[in-house]
């Protein structure tokens, strides 16, 4: 999906992601800039709150990786967002 530059899983591929990856994997969550993107993006809003509700109930990290060799449509810098899967667990 793409929100305002940013593109990223939807709800149901991410929680689909999550669900089915392999202890340890990265799962690349969006690209671009969620701090800009996300305003007034329900879809991405959700995306983001998923994320960090795997990350509290300790099912894996989030990451944020810069990424100066990508171009953001908004301006700034982009990024990329990622989970990466606990270990451990199925």
């Amino acid at each position: 999906m793409q929100t305002r530059g940013t593109s990223h899983l939807s709800v149901e591929e991410f929680v689909a992601a999550v669900r089915n990856s392999a202890p340890g994997a990265e799962i690349l969550y969006a690209t671009g800039d969620l701090a800009y993107s996300a305003l007034g993006s329900p879809e991405l809003h959700a995306v983001r709150a998923n994320a960090q509700f795997c990350a509290e109930a300790k099912q894996g990290v989030l990451v944020q990786r810069r990424r100066p060799d990508l171009p953001f449509a908004g301006g700034g810098c982009c990024f990329e967002y990622l989970l990466i899967k606990a270990r451990g667990r199925a």
